[in-house]
């Protein structure tokens, strides 16, 4: 059986940040509460903010390569897709709910990570990952 380090990761965030898994269930219950003002932009959002702003930010080639459907899609009118994403975030209760629930969860990754570096150094050098 493969070794898959998310569980490992997953444990330390868990360890490290306690709060975070009760805030997320409570933001979950704010979430089934709230509905987006503009399912356009919630629909990118909803596929996770920081992956759905990247997309925007491509360069022309990558974004062809990566996203063929969009490839017709200009740098400017993607800027301004960008744009209204981010101002979005301002007027939508449910967007900016997600936006910030994703935040909390990189940064207690980033902190667990950092706090456990060792031991998950040892980890993977005891076990093969597949991600």
């Amino acid at each position: 059986m493969d070794y898959d380090i998310t569980d490992t990761i997953a444990d330390f965030v868990r360890a490290t940040n306690p709060e975070l898994v009760e805030r997320d269930k409570q933001q979950s219950k704010l979430l089934d509460g709230l509905n987006c003002i503009n399912p356009f932009y919630g629909q990118w959002i909803e596929m996770g903010v920081e992956y759905s702003l990247s997309i925007f930010e491509l360069d022309d080639q990558d974004l062809a390569v990566r996203f063929p459907e969009l490839a017709q899609q200009t740098r400017p009118a993607r800027a301004q897709l960008l744009l209204g994403m981010k101002k979005h975030f301002e007027c939508c209760p449910r967007c900016e709910l997600i936006r910030k629930s994703e935040t909390d969860l990189n940064s207690g990754i980033e902190k667990a990570l950092n706090e456990n570096r060792e031991s998950l150094l040892q980890e993977l050098s005891r076990n093969r990952p597949i991600i």
